[in-house]
């Protein structure tokens, strides 16, 4: 920024901005903005509709990559100094291949001037401008299109250009620059025509004049968008690289705003400053994965999601930390990229539900409607709200415009179930439904920032589609639900908060695949249905159902070598998988010669991630093998591994052991459960079954004993529905008589946890003292 007033000015409103975040008291909040509008009165009444995108004078000298929401790739940008102002930072682009963009929106069907400073020291080819798209990636990519051509020895003119598809040609020529100057930049964009006109002069502070508004040849003052929106506009994006530019070249941009009315403001919001974005300068724009990361799906596979535009899938982060990736702002609590629970190579976001915030940009205009989609998984139950935000630094409960989330879990109120803010109803939250740990669910959320109101689907079908009968309801049955914070205006950020209530330890819950729909479209699609991130031709939705993971770099799940297309049918498009044994573990998950032996099912994958393998008789049929997430389940026992279901076949009235191995360890305190079809939980005899490693069990059943077959008939088939438990020690026994019904288990497990010892120290059978 080129005025230390303005800078003043802008430093003292972001102070009484952040002041506001903290101070919840109406008498105060009206003193400050009282104290702050009087203030602006004195100085910025002219441009007072101009708010900050970004004047680089707050941010470190250095590359701009990762600083307040900018996201920089391949090409070099960086925060340096002003060659003409060495008390002035500003941000030089070297013109190289590649990118830069952060948030900046202009919501679909508006009017806005977009202002920005522009100056070059070498030709070469670069465009500036804003972009439809959240994470850019091409010229294509932009709706209003600035910048100059490659300068070559037969085209040496440092000719300024804009696209324009209302023209012959992709761009038309306005004028000459020369290098060294500062210019100021005015950009009146419409989005309901997808056109827009520019104003240019070297007038210092300045304003911008009739005489400075520019022409093509043919006298034409309007241009169109180099890409149709269709919809709102997401980023300040700049393009650098191609053509045949014989040297890079380096250009410098400062001062960019964008006013908040249609009106056509030709004043310089330098001079005196501009209102800042209200509590911070714009945060980090949403991103999609990059387009050269070959287990990311590419920007053009979120466009093709029907709309659906890719906030954040996690997977193109580093593991560890999210606080300062792609954007996203923590605060006090934990969140980390991780590695999916559920397996495979897909990265998750996992937060820990101490007290603090997590955020990142995702924005939706005042009076539109917009369907936000995401995936969510907890582990543990917690308080912890998710949604969106109308504040730029939301810091508390009471900052979410739409809210959903879970309450904190206590001995009186156990139950995992979703809720929802509702200020339509005389209780903060609605409770909608209830939720079962270790599950990845599908939710839509439809926004509607004109009436402040949101209505919510969710399912667990995986890559599955909304259907009519997935629309949550409250005890009332009411399906429409208000805001917790009404917003007058935009929501700017995809915001998380967590903590506080009374829960007796803290949660752990995931999330995942977060979209947001460019339209006001009822968008009730899966985005994953149209992204293919391995490249192998099954969808990602498709790979989920269907137990693979659509992040194997080589398209082989079960890494047999025989890729997964094969073993699903050949054609991609329509996956028909192949189960050559019968055993319902379809031949992409099961390795080896496992695919086509029906007396052993492998690769089944469980709902906490793991996989398991059993084995029967080898003269028996394994048949109908599942596995499933725990349902309600007896107090003080957790079942880590889900239930697994399968048949074996068996000598009519005999019996036949099976052998069950995970690809993780089994809990130290451990018992086996049987799940009857009414989901109810029985303990399997101590008798019945032995530990035989770490991971492994062997299971004696009986064809016809009620105990251990659940048809109970003696027919040659035992049903076999089983869930390993970890049970929790019971100190003491205060009824006085009897035997402790635990010794047993005790016992048991003593015994395993002495086993694992002597593994431990006798790694193999012929080491002997």
């Amino acid at each position: 920024m080129n005025s230390r007033l303005s800078e003043a000015l802008y430093a003292s409103l972001v102070r009484a901005s952040h002041s506001l975040g903290t101070l919840r008291s109406w008498s105060t909040r009206i003193l400050v903005n009282l104290a702050g509008l009087c203030a602006g009165l004195m100085v910025v009444s002219a441009q007072a509709a101009f708010q900050s995108v970004e004047d680089f004078d707050g941010l470190t000298l250095a590359n701009i990559n990762g600083q307040n929401g900018w996201v920089a790739k391949l090409t070099s940008g960086e925060v340096v100094i002003d060659p003409a102002d060495s008390e002035n930072q500003v941000l030089k682009v070297s013109t190289e291949s590649g990118t830069i963009y952060k948030g900046a929106s202009v919501a679909q069907g508006t009017t806005r001037m977009l202002f920005l400073r522009l100056r070059f020291a070498e030709h070469g080819r670069y465009s500036f401008g804003l972009s439809p798209l959240l994470a850019p990636d091409e010229y294509s990519d932009f709706g209003p299109e600035l910048g100059m051509a490659a300068a070559t020895a037969s085209d040496p003119a440092n000719e300024f250009r804009v696209a324009n598809s209302l023209s012959t040609e992709t761009y038309d020529v306005l004028t000459s620059l020369v290098p060294g100057t500062w210019y100021n930049i005015w950009v009146l964009v419409n989005t309901d025509s997808d056109t827009y006109e520019v104003w240019l002069n070297a007038d210092g502070g300045g304003d911008a004049q009739a005489a400075d508004k520019l022409s093509n040849d043919a006298a034409q003052t309007l241009f169109g968008f180099r890409a149709a929106t269709n919809g709102d506009l997401f980023n300040f994006y700049i393009k650098t690289g191609g053509g045949t530019s014989p040297a890079n070249g380096r250009f410098y941009i400062d001062d960019i705003y964008l006013e908040n009315t249609s009106n056509t403001n030709l004043s310089n919001p330098t001079i005196a400053g501009a209102e800042p974005i209200p509590s911070d300068p714009v945060p980090p724009g949403p991103v999609d994965p990059a387009p050269t990361d070959p287990v990311d799906p590419a920007p053009t596979d979120a466009e093709a999601a029907v709309g659906f535009q890719a906030v954040e899938i996690f997977d193109n982060l580093t593991l560890g930390d999210i606080d300062g990736q792609n954007g996203w702002v923590v605060s006090l609590t934990n969140g980390e990229v991780v590695l999916d629970p559920a397996g495979g190579s897909n990265q998750a976001l996992e937060v820990g539900t101490e007290s603090g915030t997590l955020y990142t940009a995702a924005s939706v205009a005042e009076g539109t409607t917009r369907m936000l989609f995401l995936r969510l998984r907890f582990a543990e139950h917690g308080r912890y709200s998710f949604g969106l935000s109308p504040l730029l630094t939301p810091d508390e409960y009471s900052d979410f415009g739409p809210e959903l989330g879970m309450a904190a879990a206590t001995a009186s109120d156990p139950a995992n179930e979703l809720r929802v803010a509702n200020s339509l109803s005389t209780e903060t939250y609605d409770v909608l439904t209830t939720l079962v740990p270790g599950t990845w669910y599908n939710i839509w959320v439809l926004m509607n920032t004109d009436s402040d109101t949101y209505e919510v689907w969710l399912n667990a079908d995986p890559g599955g589609n909304a259907q009519a009968g997935d629309k949550l309801s409250n005890d009332a049955a009411e399906t429409l639900f208000g805001f917790r914070a009404a917003t007058s205006g935009d929501l700017f950020n995809f915001y998380i908060k967590t903590g506080g209530g009374d829960s007796p330890a803290g949660g752990r819950f995931y999330i995942d695949d977060i979209y947001l729909e460019n339209s006001d479209a009822i968008n009730l699609s899966n985005p994953l249905s149209a992204i293919d991130s391995n490249g192998d031709g099954i969808s990602d939705a498709d790979a989920i159902a269907l137990g693979l993971d659509p992040n194997d770099p080589d398209g082989d799940t079960d890494g047999d070598g025989v890729s997964d297309v094969l073993e699903t049918g050949g054609d991609p498009r329509l996956p028909m998988p192949v189960d050559s044994d019968g055993d319902s573990v379809i031949d992409a998950l099961e390795p080896d010669g496992s695919a086509i032996d029906a007396s052993v099912a492998s690769g089944l994958r469980l709902p906490g991630g793991d996989t398991v393998t059993i084995t029967t008789d080898p003269d028996q049929l394994l048949s109908e093998v599942s596995a499933a997430a725990a349902g309600e389940t007896p107090a003080g026992i957790s079942f880590p591994f889900g239930s697994i279901s399968y048949t074996t076949g068996a000598p009519v009235g005999g019996s036949v052991t099976t052998r069950i191995t995970f690809s993780a360890e089994l809990p130290i305190l451990l018992a086996l459960y049987k799940v009857d079809h009414d989901g109810v939980y029985t303990e399997l005899p101590t008798t019945a079954w032995a530990l035989v490693d770490p991971r492994t069990v062997d299971i004696t059943l009986t064809d016809g004993d009620p105990e251990t077959d659940l048809d109970g008939e003696a027919n040659g088939w035992i049903v076999d529905p089983i869930a390993p438990a970890a049970v929790e020690p019971i100190v003491g026994n205060d009824s006085g008589g009897g035997a402790d019904p635990i010794l047993p288990l005790l016992l048991l497990a003593t015994l395993g946890y002495l086993f694992r010892q002597r593994r431990r120290q006798c790694p193999s059978a012929t080491a002997r003292e």
